[in-house]
């Protein structure tokens, strides 16, 4: 799922751009888009310690984050 994620934030950077992503500062948005690479390419150096910790903390706060989006763009 994580590659999934990172893929689809990609393709909404793309669309929205930078200054978008920029009101969300909770969120390392470079790292969520750059895990797809490492999970689908460089799998033998992949740290399982640090995708647990993605998956049992960082992900509640992209989460909250891509909440607060969805908000914005549907009161937009």
């Amino acid at each position: 799922m994580l590659i999934a994620i990172s893929e689809n934030i990609r393709r909404i950077h793309k669309i929205v751009g930078d200054a978008w992503f920029a009101r969300y500062p909770d969120v390392n948005w470079s790292d969520i888009k750059g895990i797809r690479n490492i999970l689908a390419h460089d799998y033998f150096d992949i740290d399982p310690e640090e995708v647990y910790q993605i998956c049992s903390t960082d992900i509640e706060v992209l989460k909250r984050e891509l909440e607060k989006m969805r908000y914005d763009i549907f009161q937009s």
